[in-house]
């Protein structure tokens, strides 16, 4: 099969005008959170994927699955894009109309996002079950079609001489880098920009950044783990936003950010989040004060009617997750507003969230719009994707200093210390061993900063002789339960395991032997 259509001006131009059109599909969506394609096509994907092949591909792209979903997906639309403009430029060879078949790939690319690629996304007909609903979609896809179509007719009819013939005018090729170069290069640039954005957001940030010290005690704002299922998160203007509550409720009502403000029954406490596809060891592991209101104090204002089973809770980005009425009616299960006693940033869920501890973070839905009280076992987003439905915190330890493959010295004394976490079922103690699980000893636990905190453990060794040694921890909860030993992988209740690293032992004297020979 000859390949000599990729130098075929419909296929280059096809190239870039899909390239634009990407670029104003994706600031559509950051600013007008219009429906994205990448995203839809990604929600499609882990609908469609058999949970044990989503597993596996989460377990081996870990952090970096998004991004390189993302460029992907891109990369295929920019291919379609180059193929489709072959057609038009076929089209224009034979003497049709450009504006004819502007009209045509206007008319079908506006059609095919809405008809086709909304549906498939699960939001609907241009896109009518989402938050952002048909007012937006329907000018959001004309947009982008218009910017495809135009660009690759003006690039491909402008490539012509009156006799249909490629033809290398310098003026033409200037108005072309004019019109089409140099908006192709901000695009690049703009993608190229969000794609780093995305990548950087996906990387949690180390719990202990100075080996020797134990991580904050409260995760600083700026280093609080951040994961949504989104490409393009939602940036929410509280000014218009109302909270709805509806369902199985006496009265259907709706507040204001001012209203939730207002509210003169505030609660602050101390929770830690952990996303329930932390591996073990891993990062995605954060504390902090939190300051809302409870959620039993906006369901008891709407009252419940008999029947109700689960609380479920729709977010800006058409999110969704639930949890039981119990749980639900728990004193420490809040909205919150606040984290570290300031406003919640974009990224955590401004202007509302839901803390719940004891639950995985897939239950604490971001960017809440709307409650609704159900008679039935609700299924949100992650569990229809195959993701328990309780998803209880199952009980870890994490070793955070000394590094993994550091140098100890012998007879100076090391700090071995890190995290522990139960939920909201407390940690009654921490055991250390040095020879990958022989023989066990205790460490030392600070007091909980609240019934639903990490603990912070430690232990001051000193060792007595060279050796490579195999380092583990191992948490059990308030009442003596210890953790899981046996290895799980997170999908879809959790991980499980200990986690361990591996240190050298070795005279300091050595050590400045190795660093001498190697300075010279």
């Amino acid at each position: 099969m000859s390949l000599t259509f990729f130098r075929r001006p419909g296929f280059y131009y096809g190239l870039l005008a899909a390239l634009l059109a990407t670029a104003v599909m994706i600031a559509l969506g950051d600013l007008w959170r219009a429906p994205v394609a990448p995203q839809l096509l990604s929600d499609r994907l882990t609908a469609e994927l058999p949970v044990e092949t989503f597993g596996r591909i989460l377990g081996a792209l870990e952090n970096w699955a998004k991004p390189i979903a993302f460029a992907s997906i891109v990369i295929g639309q920019l291919v379609v894009g180059g193929l489709l403009g072959l057609v038009a430029e076929a089209r224009l060879r034979r003497g049709a109309s450009p504006w004819l078949v502007l009209g045509l790939l206007t008319a079908g690319i506006w059609l095919s996002l809405g008809l086709v690629l909304a549906p498939l996304g699960g939001i609907g007909l241009f896109a009518r079950d989402s938050f952002s609903g048909v007012e937006t979609a329907l000018p959001a896809f004309f947009a982008i079609a218009v910017v495809y179509s135009s660009a690759l007719v003006a690039g491909v009819f402008t490539s012509f001489d009156n006799e249909g013939m490629v033809v290398d005018q310098g003026r033409r090729k200037l108005l072309r880098w004019a019109t089409l170069g140099v908006p192709a290069i901000i695009a690049v640039g703009y993608l190229g920009r969000f794609l780093d954005g995305m990548a950087t957001r996906s990387q949690p940030t180390a719990l202990s950044q100075t080996e020797g010290e134990l991580p904050p005690a409260i995760t600083p704002t700026e280093d609080f783990y951040t994961v949504s299922k989104n490409m393009v998160d939602p940036t929410v203007n509280a000014d218009n936003w109302v909270l709805v509550v509806e369902g199985e409720v006496e009265t259907e009502i709706g507040f204001t950010y001012g209203d939730i403000l207002e509210m003169d029954d505030t609660v602050t406490q101390i929770t830690t989040l952990e996303c329930v596809s932390n591996t073990v060891g891993g990062e995605f592991i954060s504390n902090a004060e939190w300051t809302g209101i409870p959620l039993k104090r906006i369901l008891d204002e709407a009252g419940l009617r008999e029947g109700v089973v689960d609380i479920a809770l729709y977010a800006e980005d058409d999110y969704s997750d639930s949890i039981p009425l119990e749980k639900a009616l728990s004193d420490d299960v809040i909205l919150a507003y606040q984290i570290n006693g300031e406003t919640l940033p974009d990224e955590h869920g401004y202007p509302l969230r839901l803390i719940v501890p004891g639950i995985y973070g897939m239950k604490h839905v971001k960017w809440i719009n709307r409650i609704e009280p159900v008679d039935y076992d609700f299924k949100g987003y992650w569990q229809e994707r195959g993701w328990a439905d309780d998803a209880p915190v199952l009980t870890m330890s994490k070793i955070t200093t000394p590094f993994h493959q550091s140098n100890v010295h012998v007879g100076e004394e090391t700090l071995i210390g890190g995290v522990a976490f139960s939920g909201d079922r407390g940690i009654s103690r921490v055991e250390l061993s040095i020879d990958g699980g022989d023989t066990w000893f205790d460490g030392e636990v600070e007091d909980a900063l609240s019934e639903s905190s990490w603990v912070r453990w430690y232990y001051n060794w000193t060792p007595d002789e060279e050796a490579n040694v195999h380092l583990l921890a191992r948490a059990f909860e308030g009442d003596g339960t210890p953790q899981i030993e046996e290895e799980q992988s997170a999908l879809p209740a959790g991980s499980t395991g200990l986690h361990g690293l591996r240190l050298s032992i070795r005279h300091q004297e050595d050590d400045e032997d190795e660093e001498e020979v190697a300075s010279r």
